[in-house]
């Protein structure tokens, strides 16, 4: 069983993404979960907002939601192409990013792929030519 096959991952690819298809014409570009620019940023908003990560308040939840919102859209949702929202095409931009991320579902659906330890293994990007 060789190791670093199985668990070595690009450490540029987790801060910088990899695109990911979404359905035919749609792509995201995504940074891995808990990448080290989305650890950097949460830590401050936590702290620039006074957050008691033990205060179990709707108020307090509801800005932590809000804050981990705002840092995975600074720091994993870094891009797409082909999306759309009310039936008009939304450019990518972190405002907009905020709007999509907003929608719990499709926040899901970025956490899975952020998630995906596989997509960024160095195997799997030397497999695709890509390291």
């Amino acid at each position: 069983m060789d190791i670093f096959e199985l668990y070595a991952t690009d450490a540029k690819l987790e801060n910088e993404g990899r695109w990911v298809n979404l359905g035919k014409d749609a792509k995201v570009l995504v940074a891995r979960a808990g990448n080290d620019n989305f650890s950097a940023r949460i830590k401050h908003l936590l702290k620039k907002n006074g957050v008691d990560l033990k205060d179990q308040s709707k108020e307090n939840l509801d800005l932590i939601e809000k804050l981990v919102i705002d840092a995975t859209a600074h720091t994993v949702l870094l891009g797409w192409e082909g999306l759309s929202y009310k039936g008009e095409p939304l450019p990518y931009s972190t405002a907009n990013a905020i709007k999509l991320l907003s929608i719990k579902d499709f926040r899901t659906r970025i956490g899975a792929i952020s998630d995906e330890m596989a997509g960024y293994l160095v195997a799997e990007q030397e497999e695709q030519g890509n390291a």
